[in-house]
């Protein structure tokens, strides 16, 4: 993802402190302002992250395409009204936080 100005290590953050969405076939990782730790916020590495979202394949092994968007609403971008669900297991907001 060079060509998006985001290492491997930059997806890792997002992937390990972002929401998990899943909809459409497709699970994706948004990181959010409020996902960021109070004490990395205080780092551009970190805070230039906000906004950016991770999409990959139903399986979560192949990363299709990453983006940012500061302003995006935290969904799945689809063709059908299907509201996005939580992914579950790999992301530390499924307790309904």
């Amino acid at each position: 993802m060079a060509q998006r100005g985001l290492s491997k290590a930059d997806i890792d953050y997002v992937m390990e402190h972002g929401r998990c969405l899943h909809n459409a076939g497709a699970r994706a990782y948004f990181l959010g302002k409020r996902d960021i730790p109070k004490e990395d916020l205080r780092k551009d590495r970190y805070r230039r992250l906000e906004g950016t979202f991770v999409i990959l394949d139903k399986r979560g092994e192949q990363i299709l395409t990453t983006y940012r968007n500061k302003k995006a609403p935290p969904t799945v971008p689809t063709q059908d009204k299907v509201l996005p669900t939580v992914c579950g297991v790999a992301s530390r907001h499924t307790s309904g936080k």
